[in-house]
């Protein structure tokens, strides 16, 4: 009996830990793809959002020189 528990053991070993290794990584590998994304993703919302601002002031300074323009 205590024969087959040290052979059933080592086998799991040999089976359980590549397949954690293997699996470790491509987890770890996702998430580094997936951080990636959300990085990307932000710098993109950055610059439209820098690029909405922008409009938006150009067009309040527009609206008020057409403003003052004709009450002048």
């Amino acid at each position: 009996m205590g024969v087959s528990i040290a052979i059933f053991n080592q086998i799991s070993k040999i089976t359980i830990i590549p397949l954690v290794s293997v699996t470790t990584s491509l987890v770890a590998e996702e998430d580094a793809v997936d951080e990636q994304n959300q990085q990307s993703e932000r710098e993109m919302l950055m610059k439209v959002s820098n690029e909405d601002v922008k409009l938006d002031v150009h067009d309040h300074a527009e609206k008020a020189g057409i403003y003052f323009f004709f009450q002048g």
